[in-house]
């Protein structure tokens, strides 16, 4: 795990080396990110646009007494601008678990598992730009590959699909907010799941955003996962940026906390 991690630190930083030189020759328009948080946004990238977006993420549940943890190291999307209104994407998390598991009344053991997880690729598309009291609307469609460790991947192709609206409130402030459905596994089980969030984004400067949201998912026959967080975005560079977020679940069957960090850098064309 170590390894896993000094790749990943050093990866950051190889990304901030690349980025300082090259910043000038970026698209000027603005960096829009689809990290850290789990509301996706209607905006596109530029076309011709290439923009990486990566980062690490620790979570932690407990189930009788019993520790799960999960680590995300890198979790990666790369978008590509196809087109004024649509985007390809592509995306991939290499995950490590570590769950305790109860032999005897007096002894536990640790199973561990690690892997590549949610190998997927779908699109964007920015359908209207929003006006007045209008929305911006968008879609996104993903398939889950079943690619990856046994223990996380599918078992067959895993489609999904989500409703994307951004709310201009003033010009500092903006409402985002989706809704979904797709095929997700749940366990042993291949389960239909409805999944939906709000955030709300406050720009404080030219350089600094912060977050704050609520986002929920429910599998058929299942207790909904609730979860709220918040962020932090740092504008570095016009084409590099840094993020952290915070979190924890707020119903029994959502993980205990979270926390990651992640960089946003879009490269030169």
């Amino acid at each position: 795990m170590k390894k896993q991690i000094t790749f990943s630190l050093l990866f950051f930083l190889f990304s901030f080396y690349l980025a300082v030189p090259v910043w000038a020759q970026s698209s000027t328009e603005e960096l829009n990110s689809d990290r850290p948080d789990r509301v996706q946004g209607p905006t596109v990238v530029p076309t011709g646009t290439v923009q990486l977006e990566t980062g690490l993420q620790y979570q932690k549940d407990k189930t009788d007494d019993l520790p799960t943890k999960e680590y995300l190291y890198p979790e990666t999307l790369i978008r590509i601008g196809i087109v004024k209104w649509a985007e390809l994407r592509l995306s991939a998390d290499f995950k490590k678990e570590n769950q305790t598991l109860r032999t005897s009344v007096l002894e536990n053991r640790m199973v561990s598992e690690q892997g590549f997880n949610n190998v997927q690729v779908g699109t964007k598309l920015n359908l209207f730009q929003g006006q007045g009291a209008l929305p911006e609307i968008g879609f996104q469609g993903n398939i889950t590959l079943p690619w990856g460790n046994e223990s996380f991947r599918p078992t067959h192709i895993a489609p999904e699909g989500a409703l994307l609206f951004s709310n201009k409130i003033t010009e500092k402030i903006d409402l985002q907010y989706n809704i979904g459905y797709g095929k997700q596994q749940s366990d042993d089980e291949y389960l239909g799941q409805l999944y939906y969030a709000v955030s709300t984004n406050l720009k404080l400067n030219d350089k600094l955003q912060g977050y704050g949201e609520f986002f929920a998912q429910k599998a058929k026959a299942s207790s909904a996962e609730n979860n709220v967080d918040i962020g932090l975005l740092v504008l570095l560079l016009p084409n590099l940026q840094f993020d952290v977020l915070a979190g924890v679940g707020v119903s029994e069957a959502a993980p205990d906390y979270f926390v990651g960090t992640g960089l946003t850098w879009r490269l030169p064309h």
